[in-house]
């Protein structure tokens, strides 16, 4: 006996009728936003989109990203940091579109491009520098845009780092170049462990980018860090002993130097958006080696992070967005004034650098009490730190290397732990910053028992 019934062959023809449209749009689907161009990318995790509204969206997020953060203002001058990979490429790119005389509505910023060539680090030979250099002027030359083309090693030189970029990659170079060379190179050489050395050129590439926009009258530093950048960023820095930085590092804007504010317009935007945006476009990338190119997963930190969320991200596509967003919630404490900062990162110390050094027992703590090491033995001394003019100055009181590492933060004293670099090896810019924050402290110490607690 036949157990369909009739009400059951009623519904056949609607049921293949439902059949046969997903099968056509699992073939072939809609854009979901227009509903009639065929959709060619998916993005987040199953939305289809068409090329013109795909690229319609990756637009209005980058403006967006920095039109409710209202961090940039009209006129500003704003650096922009290219290394020539693919997110900064298509920061570039954007930009450029976002300055053009077609942009519906243009952005109002005056940007600058620097480039920093890191060719000492990696050991790359004069062919290879002058090469890459040779690619990233070619894309620099397109944009119009004024361009700054820097040296890793002119951390050393801050005050003589800029110059006309012509006679900058065609002069000979002279003795103090091959000291500054000579230096970083000892500074990296001294420095045994890949997660040290990213750690370390990282900080220095931040502060090279700082003094270049300070002498040529840049308010803002703009970055290219996607989400996928930050989300390793964020794991990484817990790892680091850097959960403190983490507002700074990971946050649309980093205030952390005062006068010179870093932004990051595409920390919305995965990895995967991106190397879309740039096939559409035919954006040019410079695709140069870092210290991680070619290295094992399991040689630094940052690499591992990286790789452990990318096989999470494979499997798990909301890995990336949530790592991401659990970042957001992150937030600044307020930092009275009298706080130091980092003679290194310049990230605020809330904590009081001596009870840091206890934390490790590798890094020797050097205690600012009032012993015959630290109190002034006559009125002729001085502690360093007053500016008043005594006879003695901060500039002739050498600091040993223990002194130098009570100032930096917990993150950078891990960095630097079982370095073997010396004193001279690091750029006048840090000295200058720790001679200061310890002098500060020194003098702190010996005046607290006259301060009023809050």
């Amino acid at each position: 006996m036949c157990s369909v019934q009739e009400e059951d062959l009623e519904n056949v023809p609607s049921e293949l009728q439902n059949k046969t449209c997903k099968e056509k749009n699992r073939n072939g689907r809609i854009c979901m936003k227009c509903s009639i161009s065929p959709a060619v990318v998916v993005v987040r995790l199953n939305d289809p989109l068409c090329k013109s509204c795909f690229l319609a969206y990756f637009t209005h997020k980058f403006r967006a990203t920095i039109g409710k953060s209202r961090a940039i203002k009209a006129g500003e001058k704003v650096l922009l940091a290219f290394s020539g990979g693919p997110s900064s490429s298509a920061m570039l790119h954007l930009v450029c579109e976002g300055l053009s005389d077609t942009a519906v509505k243009k952005l109002r910023f005056e940007p600058g491009l620097a480039f920093i060539d890191e060719g000492e680090v990696l050991k790359q030979s004069g062919e290879e520098r002058a090469y890459y250099i040779e690619q990233i002027q070619r894309v620099a030359n397109r944009t119009k845009f004024p361009f700054h083309l820097l040296k890793l090693e002119d951390i050393f030189s801050l005050g003589q780092c800029l110059q006309d970029d012509a006679k900058y990659c065609h002069k000979v170079e002279g003795e103090q170049t091959r000291n500054h060379q000579e230096k970083l190179k000892n500074l990296f050489d001294a420095t045994s462990s890949m997660t040290a050395k990213e750690d370390l050129l990282r900080t220095l590439r931040g502060k090279l980018l700082l003094a270049t926009a300070r002498n040529i009258g840049y308010s803002k530093i703009m970055f290219a860090d996607c989400a996928s950048r930050i989300s390793v960023r964020l794991l990484s820095d817990i790892s680091q002993g850097r959960g403190g930085d983490l507002p700074y590092d990971t946050g649309f804007s980093d205030d952390r130097h005062g006068d010179v504010i870093f932004v990051r317009p595409m920390r919305e935007f995965m990895t995967k958006e991106i190397g879309l945006y740039n096939f559409f476009h035919n954006v040019e990338t410079v695709l140069i080696p870092t210290l991680g190119t070619m290295s094992h997963s399991h040689s630094s930190i940052d690499r591992l992070t990286e790789n452990f969320v990318s096989g999470l991200q494979a499997d798990f596509p909301f890995t990336v967005s949530t790592i991401f967003r659990t970042g957001d919630k992150l937030s600044v404490k307020e930092v009275s004034e009298d706080v130091a900062a980092c003679a290194l990162c310049g990230v605020p110390m809330s904590v009081n650098p001596t009870l840091l050094s206890t934390l490790t027992d590798s890094v020797s703590s050097v205690k600012l009490d009032t012993d015959a090491k630290n109190t002034p033995q006559s009125a002729s001394d001085c502690c360093g730190g007053c500016g008043s003019g005594c006879s003695s100055s901060s500039s002739e009181q050498v600091l040993s290397k223990e002194d130098i590492l009570d100032t930096f933060c917990y993150g950078c004293r891990l960095t630097l732990k079982d370095s073997k670099f010396t004193v001279s090896d690091l750029p006048s810019s840090v000295l200058e910053a720790a001679t200061k924050v310890y002098h500060r402290a020194q003098m702190k110490e010996q005046i607290k028992d006259f301060l009023l607690d809050e």
